[in-house]
């Protein structure tokens, strides 16, 4: 999970799957591809399809949509029982507050979620 994290993470990557580029054939199965590949070259030797892989990034998404959803409500009512952080000076910090577009702070959001849904 933390190579698929990271390379969600690295600058471009997320839009790249998001938006593909069918004329290269680079289809969001394409970009999975890629990333089983990289899985292997990093030393992983249990295979990762490429179906998988693919489901694994959706579910990531839908997660962080979910997180985004429930952090909107909870800055409602005031709380942060769904997934903000209160510091220790009593300040909130909501998950995100710029949209649902993958970026560096959805690398560490995208860590604390999956370890919520383990």
């Amino acid at each position: 999970m933390v190579v698929i994290i990271d390379w969600l993470t690295k600058e471009g990557n997320y839009n790249r799957r998001r938006e593909g580029d069918r004329q290269k054939g680079m289809t969001k199965l394409g970009i999975a591809s890629e990333i089983s590949q990289l899985i292997k070259d990093k030393g992983i030797t249990v295979e990762r399809q490429v179906l998988v892989i693919h489901i694994k990034i959706n579910r990531l998404e839908q997660h962080f949509r979910t997180a985004t959803e429930e952090n909107k409500h909870a800055g409602k009512r005031g709380g942060d029982e769904d997934g903000g952080f209160t510091g220790g000076d009593g300040t909130q910090t909501p998950l995100h507050e710029s949209g649902p577009a993958m970026s560096t702070s959805a690398a560490v959001e995208g860590r604390c979620i999956s370890s919520r849904h383990r």
